[in-house]
């Protein structure tokens, strides 16, 4: 499928993106941001948790899709998904993992998140 054709699909779509590296969170969003509609993005999953809520009580709706980084600060990616799961089990997340974090993506699984991207992300 080619740019134009993911395009079509994702115009429309809102994402919240949660990554603590400056670098990969930057060059992501400068791509995401070509594709989807609006992209939020933050440092951690308790800055993306708490917009999480805050952008329901503004829109009335919940983001289209959540990409998390699985090792972050103060929240990280399993907990972010934890939650958010269970304020709306039908989230879609993709979690962005290191490969040598088998076991984190094992828990991811086992809530329902079975979309991953391995790091380093290639473009």
């Amino acid at each position: 499928m080619n740019l134009i054709n993911v395009i079509k699909y994702t115009h429309n779509l809102t994402v919240l993106y949660a990554e603590d590296d400056d670098d990969i969170r930057n060059h992501l969003v400068s791509l995401l941001e070509n594709i989807f509609l609006k992209v939020d993005h933050f440092q951690d999953g308790r800055q993306a948790f708490n917009a999480y809520k805050h952008y329901y009580s503004n829109e009335g709706k919940y983001y289209d899709l959540i990409i998390t980084d699985i090792l972050m600060p103060q929240m990280d990616g399993i907990e972010l998904s934890k939650k958010t799961l269970q304020i709306n089990p039908k989230q879609h997340i993709i979690a962005i993992s290191a490969y040598n974090e088998r076991e984190n993506l094992q828990e991811l699984g086992s809530l329902g998140v079975n979309s991953f991207i391995q790091k380093p992300i290639k473009i």
